[in-house]
């Protein structure tokens, strides 16, 4: 009988000190950074996105020298479409030390002591271009003397280059960053930095959509001779893609310390013992 009590009350002991433990831990929270040096970050993304082009019931003749040329071009129902582009760059960058710390009940302190620079420096690029759309058309390039017969006939021609989208987003922090959160307690963020900061960003985005050409006739003729072109067309659609481009940056430079405190609970009173 006495073992058995001894038994039983060497457990509620171990269970109260391990309360207490974790009591003590949730009061109580530190993050202390001290850091003598350099912070550096460099990022550069770079797309380059080009669809290739598109030619239903067409024809694209080149002539050079002299001589005589006939084309002819009989299409129905052609229909090109070239392809879509979408081209997306996305960096998240941070320099400099981060320390946070927090507390369900009690104290919450977080402090960094730092002597060095900071430096992020970002570069993003984007390229688009859709590539061209050719139905039901005729293109000629003649070139020399000659003559030049070509003869383009087309119905129900349909032609859509590719739309283009493009977006640069970044996210660039330089600068040690301090957290506090203490729940029905004190909250204390402290930074102590002696450097510099820099943070630098640049965005470039180029766009463009592919040109568009349904039922149509395009000649270009260099020296002498005659050129007779002839184009009859129906129900012929040409739409170029459209073109849209995004930017967005979140540019921050310099320490940074915050601190909340809240109220919370009351801590759990301790077990019988």
């Amino acid at each position: 009988m006495v073992s058995f009590l001894g038994s039983r009350r060497n457990f509620r002991m171990g269970a109260l000190l391990l309360l207490l433990a974790v009591f003590s831990a949730a009061c109580d929270a530190e993050s202390r950074i001290e850091h003598v040096g350099d912070n550096s970050v460099d990022s550069e993304q770079s797309s380059d996105l080009e669809s290739g082009a598109a030619i239903s019931g067409s024809q694209v003749n080149s002539v050079l020298g002299g001589g005589s040329m006939f084309a002819l071009n009989l299409s129905t129902d052609a229909d090109a479409r070239s392809g879509d582009l979408n081209g997306t760059n996305f960096a998240d960058l941070f320099a400099g030390p981060e320390a946070s710390a927090s507390a369900l009940f009690g104290h919450a302190l977080a402090e960094i002591i730092h002597e060095g620079d900071n430096e992020v420096d970002s570069t993003q690029a984007i390229h688009l271009r859709s590539g061209d759309a050719v139905a039901g058309s005729q293109v000629n390039g003649i070139s020399g003397g000659g003559d030049a017969h070509v003869v383009n006939v087309a119905e129900d021609s349909t032609a859509r280059s590719g739309t283009v989208k493009g977006s640069n987003a970044v996210v660039v922090r330089a600068g040690p960053v301090a957290r506090a959160v203490a729940t029905g307690g004190d909250a204390k963020a402290r930074i102590r930095h002696d450097g510099d900061n820099s943070a630098r960003s640049a965005q470039r985005i180029a766009g463009r959509s592919g040109d568009a050409l349904a039922g149509s006739q395009v000649t270009a003729r260099a020296g002498s001779g005659s050129t007779t072109a002839l184009n009859k067309s129906k129900d012929a659609e040409a739409r170029s893609g459209d073109v849209s481009v995004h930017n967005t940056a979140n540019v921050q430079s310099g320490p940074r310390a915050e601190s909340r405190s809240e109220r919370g609970p009351l801590p759990p009173p301790p077990p019988p013992t």
